[in-house]
């Protein structure tokens, strides 16, 4: 098994194992050890500590296992997060809602960006000047409707303004 990017395994001279990171440089100068009872590593359920967390793994192995355990839990959520802001479970209602936007705000085309988070925005000509109206989320259904719903505000804002 290889070591995740960034990390590595000492042992010291007793035969104990420790997870470490290092630095993501080409010529790393330190190593910050990883402690067992620290909130990113945890022992993997057949991972043994040698009596406790500072006093390392008893194997190679145990200790990969915790660099690996330690690498799963900070980035799978970032990687769901990133699947999560590219999906569209309901792009049906997402273009009812960009027809309704459309008809509020005019022919503004609407921006759609998706990283760890989906962002919708539009940007709204006005005479003289412009409106920018955004909205984020955890999927790009949320984003277009609460980008809806913030374009919905501003038109109802509008219309009892033009009313007076």
């Amino acid at each position: 098994m290889t070591l995740p990017k960034g990390m590595a395994l000492i042992e010291t001279a007793d035969g104990r194992w420790f997870p470490a990171l290092t630095s993501l440089t080409d010529t790393p100068r330190q190593v910050t050890f990883l402690d067992a009872g620290a909130r990113c590593i945890l022992p993997t359920r057949e991972a043994k500590l040698c009596h406790d967390s500072r006093q390392g793994y008893c194997s190679r192995k145990k200790a990969l296992e915790a660099c690996r355990a330690w690498d799963e839990e900070m980035h799978l959520p970032v990687q769901w997060e990133e699947l999560a802001a590219h999906t569209e479970v309901y792009p049906d209602r997402n273009a009812w809602y960009l027809e309704e936007i459309a008809q509020m705000a005019g022919e503004s085309p609407v921006l759609l960006i998706a990283t760890i988070e989906a962002v919708a925005a539009i940007i709204v000509e006005l005479h003289p000047g412009v409106k920018i109206i955004s909205a984020a989320g955890v999927t790009r259904d949320e984003a277009i409707e609460q980008l809806y719903q913030h374009v919905h505000a501003w038109w109802n804002e509008l219309a009892e303004v033009r009313a007076s």
